[in-house]
């Protein structure tokens, strides 16, 4: 979990968390318990845009080749 940045807001807004992730099924494992619990979340592009590339960045750090999954959730503006 993170507050990295605010273009989190701007790319997923107010009430949805940012999620980037090397795993199709846990984005929507994400995306799921966000609905269950009420605190939403949405699932970024890989484009280069800075809540991309703070997902990016931490993915750069363990190896894009590393075989586990990691997931990044951007709570900049929910948080608040």
């Amino acid at each position: 979990m993170a507050t990295l940045t605010g273009a989190q807001g701007i790319s997923t807004g107010r009430y949805h968390a940012a999620v980037m992730t090397n795993s199709e099924q846990w984005e929507a494992a994400c995306v799921r318990a966000g609905r269950s619990s009420g605190d939403l979340a949405h699932p970024l592009d890989r484009e280069n845009a800075q809540s991309s590339c703070a997902g990016l960045f931490i993915a750069s750090h363990l190896g894009f080749s590393w075989p586990g999954i990691w997931v990044h959730v951007d709570i900049a503006s929910p948080v608040h």
